[in-house]
């Protein structure tokens, strides 16, 4: 079964956070991962907790494993450090689920 991360975001530099994807990307499909959805919101009609959300989306790896595998990448680390950090102002998990 498919396991799969719903996130939100709050993207500060859009440049800085294209950057980003363009160079986890190809490590992130190593293990397999993919993004099924990506939105960029325009309003929040409800939300959770006090953060500011600007990005939603679905990542997916085979399994819950090799998620974790690739977060722990040295690689992932170093390119999510020069180009994530500086362009992110919040991350917010929605929910994670194994399933198809």
């Amino acid at each position: 079964m498919e396991f799969r991360r719903i996130m939100a975001m709050q993207i500060t530099d859009s440049d800085g956070y294209a950057t980003y994807r363009q160079h986890m990307t190809p490590i992130m499909e190593e293990y397999g991962g993919r993004f099924d959805f990506d939105f960029k919101i325009s309003e929040v009609l409800k939300k959770c907790c006090d953060v500011e959300i600007n990005r939603v989306f679905v990542i997916v790896f085979p399994s819950k494993q090799r998620s974790i595998e690739f977060f722990a990448d040295p690689r992932y680390k170093e390119v999510r450090k020069k180009y994530f950090e500086n362009s992110v102002g919040s991350v917010t998990q929605i929910a994670e689920f194994e399933g198809e």
